[in-house]
């Protein structure tokens, strides 16, 4: 586990500060629920070293990450300070994943302090973020949560279904924390509807799965579930260990809330036992404990259950003054818990979801049948483009096909004419080069069109890559006699898939190299300026590549980045061009979140193609 000094260390030691802060995150994010209260403290690093180097995405996700630690040391005022801000800069920044991350643990602070109307209104802003997103776990998450406040205002068989369907979407994805947690939930409402059997099933499950996954924090939470079950059954000393194993976690991670619950429940298993005077000093002194913790963090929902087991203790011990205290106490809490307006809020809120979804089921049925028009219409865009590929392939790949033949039957015909057959041999490699880089532009393309490319994105030097992408062509223009210069700024950073990008600076500079004459200049520049076709504050990072050349007609100019598209411009030594190159290069730029396009003066005229990427 990472220290303060190890986070010190790593930050300081980096030569990537932005991808080392993210691993960092990372890192916290798994600790919370095993050392919270080291998660806090490195937190804070991280949430320093981010705003020295302006990194807000660094900053939103160590404000979200120091509130789940806070939230499991169950020190709920300074957890939602801290999501309230990580809330704002995620938003800001354009992050749905993140906001929807912070707004629904907000929400579930809120129940955890019994506050279920802002609770509500917090899982109801995450939960459509994350269907946007088609995000399974935060679907399963913010669902599990509304059925918790179903359970709360008593409508369990609801909750039965939404936990249901969180625990399929958790086992779809085969999220093992989630499916303890959803199992723990649906253990509770069975233990509330009477049917012990079955709710030891799923905490047992539960447990086996946190297990496996080490959480203690889960671990802890099923221990104290099945000694509650054990002590429903009448089996004590089951309970008692059950409960004993989950106190000594609870307080080693320092979850007061899990702490309180834990004496609470150790105090009803005595008060359940038929021998209250026997155990009344034990119940007692659980009971003392439990309430103090359970007001120091303002969980109304534990204070209310403390008072109700006080209450039950002392009308058994005929102390009715006592018992009356309590009672009244209890009662207090209870209002203040679901008074009459949260109660309508809550089930107005239920009404509106079943609205929605029945909403959302009109809709899917009512575009069933556009769909089958659009996946005809995809059907046919289909069929066309495998016409247009067999044209291309029997056009484009004719010529070579048949230099390749012609001079194999030379070489047939004269196999002892070494210095004949080494040109021969020359001229079938060139025409198989040429088919070969054909059909890898074809097969590029078509995996373009099918959406079955996927990119590797990092954050890359852009600078380093232009200038590489030019030492590999500068051979060429040596062979043409032409003159390429390069002004690049240094250490430009963006975050791309370094592969394609290449890919595309090569495409940009050949094809400068292949339309300008011999003696003729081309420039490479790389700089950092304000943006101007990216909508986006700050700057972007723009590439340039100017040659000499034939220049770009009106009608090149709307066709350029088409695919198979022929220009005016022929190449200046009798190279050959795919009609590909430019339609993937702009295709993957757009996957990068950049702009490419380019501008002549005319035939004649020179042409001048632009990249722009969202600099880092």
């Amino acid at each position: 586990m990472i220290t303060a000094e190890e986070l010190k260390s790593r930050l300081q030691g980096t030569s990537d500060l932005v991808q080392t802060i993210d691993d960092l995150n990372e890192s916290v994010w798994e600790m919370s629920r095993n050392d919270p209260k080291q998660g806090v403290v490195l937190c804070q690093l991280i949430e320093k070293w981010s705003r020295e180097a302006n990194y807000l995405q660094g900053v939103a996700k160590a404000l979200r990450n120091r509130a789940l630690c806070h939230q499991r040391l169950s020190s709920y005022e300074p957890a939602l300070k801290d999501l309230s801000e990580a809330s704002h800069l995620f938003r800001d920044l354009g992050d749905l994943s993140g906001e929807a991350s912070a707004l629904n643990t907000s929400g579930l602070i809120f129940m955890e302090l019994g506050e279920y109307a802002k609770a509500m209104e917090c899982f109801d802003q995450a939960l459509p973020k994350y269907e946007k997103l088609n995000f399974t776990i935060g679907i399963a998450s913010t669902t599990l949560s509304i059925g918790h406040i179903s359970v709360i205002s008593g409508e369990l068989e609801l909750a039965l279904d939404y936990f249901k369907k969180g625990l399929s979407l958790y086992r779809s994805i085969q999220d093992k924390r989630g499916e303890a947690s959803v199992l723990v939930s649906i253990g509770n409402v069975y233990a509330t509807l009477n049917a012990p059997t079955e709710a030891l099933k799923c905490f047992r499950e539960s447990l086996a799965l946190y297990e496996q996954t080490n959480d203690l924090q889960g671990k802890a939470v099923a221990l104290r579930n099945v000694g509650m079950i054990y002590a429903t059954l009448g089996e004590e000393s089951e309970s008692l260990s059950h409960y004993e194993q989950s106190l000594a976690i609870m307080r080693e991670l320092g979850d007061k809330r899990g702490e309180s619950s834990v004496l609470l429940g150790l105090a009803n298993l005595y008060l359940k036992s038929g021998e209250v005077e026997r155990h009344f000093s034990l119940i007692k002194s659980h009971l003392d404990s439990a309430l103090p913790i359970a007001e120091s963090i303002k969980a109304k929902a534990l204070i209310y259950d403390v008072h109700r087991s006080y209450a039950e203790m002392y009308e058994q011990m005929g102390d009715y003054k006592n018992a009356l205290f309590h009672h009244k106490a209890f009662l207090s809490v209870k209002e203040s818990l679901m008074s009459e307006e949260a109660r309508k809020k809550l089930r107005n809120q239920q009404i509106a979801n079943a609205i929605e979804k029945s909403e959302k089921e009109a809709e899917l049925y009512r575009l069933k049948n556009q769909e089958l028009s659009e996946a005809n219409r995809a059907l046919k865009e289909l069929n066309d483009l495998k016409t247009e590929l067999m044209g291309f392939a029997a056009h484009d790949l004719k010529a070579p096909l048949q230099s390749i033949m012609t001079f194999a039957e030379l070489i047939l015909s004269s196999p002892d004419d070494v210095e004949s057959v080494k040109e021969f041999s020359q001229n079938i490699f060139n025409a198989s080069e040429r088919m070969f880089n054909l059909v890898k532009s074809l097969l590029q393309s078509t995996a373009i069109e099918l959406g079955k490319i996927e990119l590797n994105s990092h954050i890359a030097n852009v600078s380093s890559l232009v200038q590489n992408a030019v030492a590999q062509n500068l051979s060429k223009a040596v062979l043409k006699g032409q003159h390429l210069h390069t002004d690049i700024a240094e250490n430009l950073l963006a975050n791309i898939d370094s592969e394609r990008f290449t890919e595309v600076l090569d495409n940009l500079i050949s094809n400068a190299i292949k339309y300008t004459p011999s003696g003729k200049h081309i420039f490479v520049k790389c700089e950092k300026k304000p943006s101007q076709r990216l909508q986006r504050s700050g700057d972007s990072v723009f590439i340039s590549v100017k040659d000499e050349g034939q220049g770009l007609s009106e009608d090149d100019m709307q066709k350029i980045f088409g695919r198979f598209q022929k220009l005016s411009s022929q190449p200046t030594a009798g190279e050959h061009s795919s009609g590909l190159g430019l339609y993937i290069s702009k295709k993957y730029i757009e996957m990068m979140s950049g702009k490419i396009w380019a501008e002549s003066e005319g035939k004649d005229k020179g042409a001048t193609f632009f990249i722009e990427l969202p600099s880092i």
